[in-house]
């Protein structure tokens, strides 16, 4: 054996060979390690992200309103306001006073889809009304038409004389018939005496004077009965003709009446007419509800110009709001409704408020703009943000009217281990 050899073969063999325990916990801890990657890289979410700018704006976006033609502006509600549709909010000086203004509109309101009483009818007089004034001043005198019209009524007291006359002309008719009836009777009396004188006189004894006396009697009873029937035919006559006088003013009247209401409704009318364009002109009003917010500061009686922006009404908003992003056709094809989008805003960093979160709600099938960099067509998205809580669970200030950020949108949600099997995939094809 050399001197240089410490040990011994038997010793070389102990020290030249790898304990089986370690060879086995080695081999579980090495397949261990890999099922944890394995796991991690599973659970670990790499979801494919599609960036964009974004604008969020509430659901119900403010109205701005502009003056409609150039004067002194007045404002009749403070700044910050609370409004109601078709309120008065300003108006612009003009000819027409406002007071006066506002009471034509309480008379054109109380007209309006109800049934009006045109008799009993007031319209104040010595109003300002400026370019309304022959609006009102013809409405005017067609009331007074009308009203004197019903007030006089001649034609119902003609219609009246009438019919007290007609009524005469019945009852002289029911005389008459009462009369005619024992005339007949009496005719029919002397027409049998008559037969017997007759018969009397053919025997020779009764004279020649008291036959001629009989036929006399009996020919002057059948003429007043024949004037009997021509004096009831001559009443009846008479009260036709009065009847039909009758129907005739009524008639007239109510041609007049209707003629006196159809020029009272078209007076009307072209006065409402008039007024709502005089409001369209002159008066600011609210056209949605909400709190009034002025766009700079105004002073009363201050002039302004035509179509100049004068204030806004913000909506009674809930924290709904709507984001809108323009993606070009190149980027919108992994698109779909219900997609989760993460949204970073610029105003509120994310390191300190979180993100808000919403869901792509539609998608425009045509495109709306073009893009002027990448001469491409731009497809409006629209995100719905149903809160303004953000991750961190901050609220986000409803006063904020717009808020600008950047919009993730989650395309694809695929885990970091498949991330990694469609990289082996795309080198495999």
């Amino acid at each position: 054996m050399p001197e240089n050899n410490l040990y011994d073969e038997s010793t070389l063999d102990i020290l030249g060979k790898t304990p089986a325990y370690l060879i086995r916990w080695g081999s579980t801890i090495s397949l261990a390690v890999v099922l944890l990657l394995l796991g991690l890289a599973w659970w670990i979410r790499y979801p494919e992200i599609l960036p964009a700018p974004i604008t969020i704006s509430p659901a119900n976006p403010p109205v701005k309103l502009y003056s409609r033609s150039a004067g002194k502006l007045h404002f009749l509600l403070p700044n910050g306001a609370d409004v109601k549709p078709e309120q008065a909010i300003a108006y612009i000086e003009n000819p027409t006073k406002w007071q006066d203004a506002q009471r034509l509109e309480q008379i054109l309101e109380n007209k309006e889809n109800k049934p009006i009483d045109w008799g009993a009818m007031h319209l104040p007089t010595g109003l300002r009304l400026g370019e309304l004034q022959s609006s009102y001043q013809i409405l005017q005198e067609a009331l007074q038409s009308y009203q004197t019209f019903i007030d006089l009524d001649s034609e119902a007291k003609q219609l009246y004389q009438l019919r007290k006359q007609i009524n005469a002309y019945e009852t002289l008719q029911q005389n008459l018939q009462s009369q005619q009836k024992i005339q007949q009777s009496e005719l029919q009396t002397q027409k049998r005496k008559f037969s017997r004188d007759s018969l009397l006189y053919a025997q020779k004894v009764l004279s020649p004077q008291e036959f001629d006396k009989s036929l006399t009697d009996f020919a002057q009873q059948q003429r007043q009965a024949k004037n009997s029937e021509i004096t009831q035919l001559d009443n009846l006559l008479q009260t036709q003709t009065l009847e039909a006088r009758a129907q005739d003013i009524s008639l007239s009247k109510r041609e007049k009446e209707a003629k006196l209401l159809q020029n009272l409704q078209t007076a009307l009318h072209n006065l409402q007419t008039a007024f709502g364009q005089w409001k369209d002109r002159y008066l600011i009003e609210a056209n949605t509800a909400g709190k009034l917010n002025y766009l700079k500061y105004w002073e009363d009686g201050q002039f302004i110009r035509a179509e100049e922006p004068l204030l806004a009404i913000i909506p009674a908003q809930s924290l709904a709001r709507v984001g809108k992003i323009e993606l070009t056709a190149t980027r919108s094809g992994k698109l779909q409704i219900g997609q989760t989008v993460k949204i970073r805003l610029i105003d509120f960093p994310a390191e300190e408020y979180g993100l808000l979160e919403g869901k792509i709600a539609s998608i425009a099938s045509l495109p709306a703009l073009e893009a002027k960099s990448q001469k491409e067509e731009l497809y409006m998205v629209l995100v719905e943000v149903s809160s303004l809580r953000t991750t961190y669970h901050k609220n986000i200030p409803a006063s904020k009217i717009q808020l600008q950020g950047t919009a993730h949108i989650i395309t694809e949600d695929i885990s970091l281990l498949g991330r990694i099997f469609y990289q082996f995939k795309k080198v495999w094809q």
